[in-house]
């Protein structure tokens, strides 16, 4: 009689768990986790033709995220984000300057079509919408993020200095940061550090 072996696939190469990885990760109950899935607390799909349900990685990070637990268990520390800014040039400078300051993977979008693209291939953590980018309503952004992703992605607007009294709107939609002025990468990196917490 042969004993089947079985190799775990490592967690940061993992696309999709079971309730008692999930649990695992989690540091909770299969219990718990069957009922934050079953109350739609917990995205995710059931086997065709059977009870089991499976999570995919994307809504399990979502989930830890949205109960403040820590991601870096399924090596997901790196933050992805999507800047949406016109002027090719201050996009680049914008990620080389993110990118010396901070690890993270990056989306360019320079018009709305773009955007849209960008939103739903990436999933991104972090969208930051630049002054000039006026094509855009950045509360219909925060609905699509919160179609796609939940409150997990974060939105940081920045407006012209002419536009300031449209932040206190702007907050109250659901964008996370609103700051005035030019799109600056130092700005970025702070506010990465503070809806984050690294």
């Amino acid at each position: 009689m042969t004993r089947r072996t079985s190799t775990r696939e490592p967690l940061d190469q993992k696309q999709i768990f079971t309730t008692g990885e999930a649990a695992e990760l989690c540091n909770v109950s299969q219990q718990t986790i069957i009922r934050c899935f079953d109350n739609g607390r917990l995205n995710g799909f059931r086997v065709p033709g059977s009870r089991f349900r499976r999570i995919p990685r994307e809504d399990l990070i979502v989930f830890m995220r949205d109960n403040g637990m820590s991601v870096d268990v399924l090596g997901t520390s790196t933050p992805t984000l999507l800047i949406m800014e016109k002027d090719p040039v201050r996009a680049g400078d914008i990620v080389e300057g993110v990118g010396a300051g901070r690890r993270a993977e990056f989306a360019i979008a320079h018009d709305a079509f773009e955007a849209g693209i960008a939103l739903e291939r990436n999933q991104p953590d972090l969208v930051v919408i630049g002054s000039g980018f006026d094509r855009i309503d950045p509360v219909a952004v925060r609905r699509r993020l919160d179609e796609c992703r939940g409150s997990a992605s974060k939105l940081m607007v920045f407006v012209g200095h002419d536009e300031c009294g449209r932040s206190d709107e702007l907050i109250r939609n659901g964008v996370d940061a609103c700051i005035a002025g030019e799109i600056d990468a130092t700005r970025i990196l702070d506010e990465l550090h503070g809806l984050f917490g690294s």
